[in-house]
């Protein structure tokens, strides 16, 4: 009778073991649909920003570009006016050799 006894109590605590082990799976499902759908959220969020950081990026490239065209042609204005000054510095100069001869 007693071995009886101790079989069911085996029994009951085995099939308690088993209902919590059950509802832990059950946890872990729900876990792992939740982060499931974070794992999706977080990979439309980067595709996103990505999109975004490419267009960014584009703009920055285009505005690089713009700026280098003005450097190269305000550099270009710059020795011409350079060439012009030395021009007319020469030019001063020989007028004023004349003047005194």
């Amino acid at each position: 009778k007693e071995m009886a006894v101790e079989m069911l109590d085996r029994v009951e605590a085995l099939e308690s073991g088993n209902a919590e082990l059950a509802q832990s799976n059950a946890d872990l499902a729900a876990s792992n649909a939740e982060l499931a759908e974070y794992q999706d959220a977080m990979k439309g969020e980067l595709k996103s920003v990505s999109t975004e950081l490419g267009l960014v990026q584009g703009f920055k490239d285009k505005m690089e570009a713009e700026l280098m065209g003005k450097i190269m042609s305000l550099t270009s204005d710059l020795g011409e006016a350079q060439s012009a000054a030395r021009s007319g510095g020469v030019r001063a100069d020989e007028a004023e050799g004349e003047v005194r001869q």
